[in-house]
């Protein structure tokens, strides 16, 4: 049996106006900046937004730590009268100044952490960021799924553990949509389920304590995907799904910010637009699309079957049992449809889901008069009709 995997990831504002306190986590007492002390997982992840490395905050509420962190990361510190602020070094890359400030203050409490960093909005420290909420989450679901595969091989439960007490703005909010998000994605790679826990600090007591924890162990659809390898999913088609995702690739998303600076404030851009849902889509598609089955009795096991929905999974379980009785009642040598198996008229040959896909949906896809059965050896091999991918178009 595989043993859990914990993946730790805790959104962090700007750590400047942080101050060591003693935290009370579950195994006794522990001093830190950050609850992360509290922590224990197999993965450590801090997400930070661009806008930490313009941040400002008054001195004596900065630990002199805190800003040897700033400046060895690369940043320049700037202080004016009783304020303090971080700017990232003339012709440094953002991002990369970011990932060591971050590294830093982590490893100032001996932890050792990945950055996954993403846009912002608003102003900060005289920086206007005009991040679009696709840029955020394109990059934010897609670097922590990294941070996923980083852990090796699945299987078990993986735990998502956000802590969200130094987040700031939206950042605890988006990382739980993420955490929902990279779910499925984590279940079709071959977890059993996935479970994801929201921890907090509270203020002044800094008692660590899960405010939320939910298990996921099938696939839940937030809107009605449009590749057609995820539709498939949608619709408890997992033979679909199987021939499709193979044409789909792995997603792949990262900007870095650009700042242009004219009359008022900085403006920091981040380019082109994406389409989170369609690079999440993108991401369901290639997770499960490995150790594909070739046979009857290997669909009957794949994991990707027993993460549909309930209902789907009872649906496809029924139809690939039918096809087995039916086999084992006739002695098949070459190869012949469903409906000349199973004694039926093969009335919608040319015309699958001419008029709707209550059929294909209500038969997880394999339609009578376009699923060919071959044998093989001492099992079956199971065919699709390309006509049928129109039934995912409805």
């Amino acid at each position: 049996m595989t043993a859990a995997r914990t993946l730790y990831v805790a959104t962090w504002g700007s750590p400047l106006n942080w101050k060591p306190v003693v935290y009370r986590c579950s195994g006794g007492e522990r001093t830190g900046f950050s609850s992360i002390v509290c922590a224990k997982a197999d993965r450590y992840v801090v997400y930070a937004l661009d806008s930490a490395v313009t941040a400002a905050a008054k001195r004596s509420e900065v630990d002199g730590r805190i800003l040897e962190a700033a400046r060895g990361s690369g940043l320049e510190v700037a202080e004016e009268g009783d304020r303090v602020a971080v700017r990232p070094a003339e012709g440094r890359e953002w991002r990369e100044a970011l990932r060591r400030y971050m590294k830093a203050v982590a490893e100032a409490m001996g932890y050792e952490v990945e950055v996954v960093a993403t846009g912002s909005r608003g102003l900060y420290g005289g920086y206007l960021y005009e991040a679009k909420p696709d840029h955020i989450l394109a990059e934010l679901v897609l670097g922590l799924w990294r941070q996923v595969e980083a852990l090796g091989e699945p299987g078990g439960t993986l735990e998502i553990m956000l802590d969200v007490t130094h987040g700031v703005n939206f950042m605890p909010t988006i990382s739980l949509y993420a955490a929902r998000l990279l779910a499925g994605a984590a279940l079709l790679r071959g977890y059993d389920s996935v479970k994801i826990s929201v921890w907090n600090a509270t203020p002044q007591e800094w008692s660590y304590e899960a405010l939320f924890s939910d298990s996921v162990d099938h696939l839940q659809f937030l809107w009605k995907p449009n590749i057609q390898a995820v539709r498939a999913l949608y619709y408890g088609a997992p033979l679909h799904y199987a021939a499709l995702c193979r044409k789909v690739e792995e997603p792949d998303y990262r900007s870095e910010p650009k700042p242009i600076c004219g009359e008022g404030p900085c403006r920091v851009t981040y380019g082109e637009q994406p389409d989170y849902r369609y690079l999440y889509e993108r991401l369901l598609a290639w997770a499960g699309c490995r150790d594909l089955p070739g046979t009857l009795s290997q669909y009957k096991q794949w994991h990707v079957v027993k993460k549909l929905n309930p209902t789907a999974k009872l649906l496809v379980q029924h139809e690939l049992e039918d096809i087995k009785r039916s086999l084992d009642k006739r002695r098949l040598g070459g190869c012949t449809t469903l409906a000349e198996l199973k004694g039926m008229t093969s009335s919608r040959a040319h015309e699958p889901c001419s008029k709707d896909n209550r059929d294909f949906v209500a038969h997880a896809g394999l339609l009578d008069s376009n699923t060919k059965i071959c044998r093989h050896g001492n099992d079956y091999t199971m065919q699709i009709d390309e006509r049928t991918y129109k039934c995912l178009e409805k």
